[in-house]
């Protein structure tokens, strides 16, 4: 927990067997499908949902790193087109350095404490979601994203603070 490596993950799962390497993990993730067919997260539609409610579709965007794999970008594509409503399916970045979009406006949803601290340095705004492999890997997702963001996203405190909506009166 909140160093979380795959590889040794795989290695604990396979028991006795497990000669899992980096290369060799990662050498069996080479087509579009694995990255296409990656299902959704619990949150995913709650977190679209009060995004589009608190900043309007056209200010959403999904920031996505690709690895350096064949077939992940075209995949992380497809996943985009899968899942996005038909309005949104072309609002998204597959790059490696999410920071280039930060500004102080600018809020950043994501699992890892790199893309969060760098988001910051760069005078964005951003929210850990807790993962196994986070620092905030003790908390429960959902508790911590209906705490900031409410049942009713549109009157979020969370929102109005950082200035995204404006305060209820």
């Amino acid at each position: 927990p909140g160093d979380y490596d795959i590889v040794a993950a795989a290695n604990r799962l396979l028991g006795q067997r497990a000669s899992v390497t980096h290369a060799s993990f990662w050498g069996t993730v080479t087509d579009s499908n694995v990255w296409a067919n990656t299902p959704v997260s619990a949150e995913f539609h709650y977190l679209l949902r009060a995004s589009v409610d608190a900043v309007g579709r056209e200010n959403v965007c999904f920031l996505t790193a690709p690895v350096d794999i064949v077939g992940c970008s075209a995949g992380k594509h497809e996943w985009f087109r899968r899942h996005l409503p038909s309005n949104m399916q072309r609002q998204f970045a597959i790059c490696p350095y999410k920071k280039i979009f930060a500004e102080p406006n600018a809020l950043l949803i994501d699992d890892s404490d790199a893309e969060v601290d760098s988001w910051r340095a760069r005078g964005g705004q951003a929210l850990l979601v807790p993962r196994p492999w986070n620092s905030r890997h003790v908390e429960d997702s959902e508790l911590v994203l209906t705490d900031l963001f409410g049942q009713m996203p549109f009157q979020s405190v969370w929102f109005q603070t950082i200035g995204l909506i404006p305060r209820l009166t």
